[in-house]
């Protein structure tokens, strides 16, 4: 999940907002999914104990 935060920012995707960001890193997590047979889920607000 973490990579695929990072290959979002790589692909030039930025904040905007939380939701419009767990929208587009959801449909990369999503097709990943589908070809690999995993269900990940995006980053969320305080995952790792921040804000």
């Amino acid at each position: 999940v973490t990579a695929t935060h990072g290959l979002c920012h790589l692909l030039g995707f930025t904040h905007g907002s939380e939701a419009e960001w767990q929208q587009k890193e959801k449909a990369v997590l999503d097709e990943l999914g589908r070809r690999t047979g995993t269900w990940l889920q995006p980053l969320t607000r305080g995952l790792f104990g921040g804000s």
